[in-house]
């Protein structure tokens, strides 16, 4: 919402304050088709009004995720694909656009991420994004667009941030400066649902690869539950325990 905006006729005589406001309502969805895939589909309804007349428009996106392997990660995107935003007899398009994006984790502390946006007015632009977790508890974040670059200057495209994770959720803040227009500060609290089905997981993950090793370790006189639950940490999390060399029973 705007608030009071003082009104002029044709003249410049005071006519009266008016205001507008706009909202954009979203319904979304998504889930895993496979292992390595999943989509998603959000609904919206936008909602615009100035002074006493109002407009309203339907759209959708659509998007996809592909794990390609534990360190690579692919989407794209398709936004506001849907009517126009029309006052009136006058209307106006949404900002349709393609985008497509990569994730890359190295290792469990470093995560990097591009992302490319193609609208239809043809004006491509980039996104990028690194991210360091020295400590479980806290994610430094830096990014770069170039899409505010060319009418707000180069610092109007940084961005940094961080996170503080406790209890399984998230606590993050986001400095966004845009050059003459000053600067946005983001606070959000991201809830992360289905840690007890991941959880679960890993146990059946846990007892799979203890049900198929477990005669071969007995043969090289390993204690193999230790040495499986060890193998287990390292595949999901190097930062929980780093390599450990086997231990023999007899040297306990």
């Amino acid at each position: 919402g705007s608030g009071d905006i003082a009104g002029t006729d044709g003249s410049g005589n005071p006519t009266g304050n008016f205001s507008s406001y706009f909202a954009a309502y979203n319904l979304s969805y998504g889930r895993t088709v496979t292992n390595r895939l999943s989509l998603g589909l959000t609904g919206k309804w936008i909602n615009a009004k100035i002074d006493d007349t109002s407009a309203n428009a339907f759209a959708a996106d659509f998007g996809s995720m592909y794990r390609a392997n534990d360190k690579l990660t692919l989407a794209a995107v398709l936004t506001n694909l849907g009517s126009q935003l029309k006052f009136s007899s006058e209307g106006d398009s949404l900002p349709l656009a393609f985008h497509l994006g990569a994730a890359y984790k190295p290792e469990s502390r470093w995560k990097m991420s591009v992302e490319g946006v193609f609208p239809e007015t043809g004006l491509a632009s980039a996104h990028l994004g690194v991210e360091w977790r020295p400590l479980e508890l806290i994610s430094i974040r830096t990014g770069y667009r170039t899409d505010t670059v060319k009418e707000l200057g180069a610092l109007a495209g940084f961005t940094t941030g961080l996170g503080i994770h406790a209890y399984g959720q998230e606590f993050s803040y986001a400095w966004v400066p845009l050059g003459d227009l000053g600067s946005t500060h983001y606070f959000s609290l991201v809830l992360h649902l289905g840690q007890a089905d991941a959880a679960r997981r890993n146990l059946i993950q846990f007892q799979t690869i203890k049900t198929h090793r477990t005669v071969q370790h007995e043969k090289e006189g390993l204690d193999p539950e230790f040495q499986q639950l060890i193998e287990l940490l390292n595949e999901n999390d190097t930062s929980v325990a780093g390599p450990v060399k086997p231990i023999n029973r007899g040297n306990e």
